[in-house]
């Protein structure tokens, strides 16, 4: 998902479908949950309900980091996530099912509080 911070820059996150793998810190279900990903910055909890909140009511967020362990420099960075858990699951489905519909809203919202411009050379 696309989000512009300005006219010139777009801030990204990746969203997929949230799989529970082992032991869990919280018991989310999974076909409500979806998992977002950030690679720069730390996520923070306003964002989440203000971007990802358009597509339906959220129940719960988790923040977390995850440092990778590799030897080569370059895969050892961190990896900012976010679990976010609706309270409908026809939200979820239609968040990983279309991903236009939540950027349409998001380009909705932000065109209001942002120079944005869908024509990029205007």
């Amino acid at each position: 998902m696309k989000v512009p911070i300005s006219k010139e820059k777009a801030v990204y996150y990746y969203y997929k479908a949230y799989v529970p793998s082992g032991a869990t810190l919280a018991d989310l279900p999974a076909d409500r949950t979806i998992q977002v990903c950030h690679f720069l910055k730390p996520i923070e909890e306003a964002t989440v309900h203000k971007f990802f909140g358009l597509a339906g009511k959220i129940k719960q967020v988790h923040l977390g980091e995850y440092k990778n362990k590799a030897n080569n420099k370059r895969k050892r960075r961190t990896v900012y996530f976010a679990l976010v858990a609706y309270k409908a699951a026809e939200d979820c489905r239609r968040v990983l099912g279309d991903p236009k519909v939540l950027q349409a809203l998001v380009n909705k919202v932000m065109r209001k509080s942002v120079k944005y411009s869908s024509n990029p050379f205007a």
